[in-house]
């Protein structure tokens, strides 16, 4: 028995621990940052937080379209992304799928929208995201 109160001890405190750093991909963020996106995104619906490194990441729905925002600790909304349906990728982004991945179907898209007002687009292909600027260009590719 005595053992038995110990594991179970070792695990609660592993848990506890996962939960702090988002291993266990649900976070509790500082009030600034709730605060800073009910805010920014009112009327959003399901918001689901997650540590993403230093920062929180908020999964929400809202007037029908889902997306997500990346805050800093002090809530900064550093960027948000909107899914988006795939044929409203740029043009040259499709272009580029179909030279370098042809016959493979991209799953998702992303519109992203980084503080600065910077755009990039997102394409889930293979479980990979491909990243591109606002002007459709390669940028890079990111496992997640």
């Amino acid at each position: 028995m005595k053992h038995y109160l110990s594991l179970m001890l070792c695990l609660a405190l592993f848990a506890g621990a996962n939960a702090q750093t988002g291993h266990s991909g649900k976070a509790t963020p500082p009030e600034a940052v709730v605060m800073a996106f009910e805010k920014e995104f009112v009327g959003s619906k399901h918001a689901k937080w997650a540590k993403e490194e230093a920062n929180f990441e908020v999964n929400f729905s809202r007037n029908g379209k889902d997306g997500s925002a990346l805050y800093d600790t002090g809530g900064k909304l550093l960027e948000t992304e909107w899914d988006i349906p795939i044929a409203e990728l740029p043009k040259s982004v499709a272009e580029y799928l179909s030279l370098n991945y042809k016959g493979v179907k991209v799953s998702e898209a992303s519109k992203i929208i980084k503080a600065d007002g910077t755009i990039q687009y997102e394409a889930e292909v293979k479980g990979k995201d491909l990243m591109f600027d606002a002007d459709g260009k390669f940028i890079n590719k990111k496992n997640d």
